[in-house]
């Protein structure tokens, strides 16, 4: 997913740098948004979140339950 194909002198392929879906398409070929960094690794859908580190912990938050 991607904001940067929306900025001036971007001219790499979308698949340079992203999975090629723009956020702000009305309708998206996935009803999920998959970010990650260094050290974690999480899913967001409509109504959950699992969340998963680099050292193998591992949780699920909802709407009902986020992180502090």
């Amino acid at each position: 997913m991607t904001l940067m194909q929306r900025l001036p002198h971007v001219s790499n392929r979308v698949s340079d740098y992203a999975q090629g879906e723009d956020l702000f398409a009305p309708r998206r070929r996935n009803d999920w948004v998959l970010s990650v960094d260094r050290h974690q690794l999480a899913i967001t859908t409509a109504n959950k979140t699992p969340w998963q580190d680099n050292n193998g912990s591992y949780r699920t938050f909802d709407d009902k339950a986020l992180p502090q």
